[in-house]
């Protein structure tokens, strides 16, 4: 008897549960639309998705590509066998960036990150230019003297 109502309140349950809406809020990142079925997706993402795809870097292994090509002759943390480059969102860009992407294009974020370290470096790569920008300046590998006040100054010898 107890497994009889236990079923039947399975069943009133089920029919009451509505049906699953198509995804339209992307939290700002369309990177995890990119792997739903079309089907799950509103109109609004799937033409966005479409976008993407037909774009000058449809995908997060072309943005990987020329990330590793733009800084194949810059730090040495790039080479390190022990960084790791992954695409972390997908974003729309809100403005144009001269010579870099257009209002409502899309831009793929990487973030370059050591082992045991941490982060190093996050890349921005146009899906319409197919240019790269880097979020932190590069700085060479170089020992900065400490500079001494002028003499009579406060707190000079």
């Amino acid at each position: 008897m107890r497994a009889w109502i236990f079923y039947l309140g399975i069943a009133i349950l089920a029919c009451g549960l509505p049906a699953a809406e198509p995804v339209s809020d992307t939290s700002g990142n369309y990177l995890p639309l990119l792997d739903l079925p079309k089907e799950k997706l509103s109109t609004e993402l799937q033409k966005a998705v479409q976008s993407v795809r037909a774009s000058k870097v449809p995908s997060t292994d072309e943005a990987v590509r020329l990330v590793l090509r733009f800084a194949d002759d810059k730090p040495a943390y790039m080479r390190d066998a022990r960084t790791g480059l992954r695409a972390r969102a997908l974003l729309r860009v809100g403005r144009e960036i001269a010579g870099f992407a257009s209002a409502s294009d899309f831009v793929w974020v990487l973030h370059a990150e050591m082992l045991g370290t941490g982060l190093m470096q996050v890349f921005y790569v146009s899906t319409s230019t197919g240019k790269v920008l880097t979020a932190f300046p590069e700085v060479p590998n170089h020992a900065v003297e400490p500079t001494r006040a002028p003499e009579g100054a406060r707190g000079s010898p």
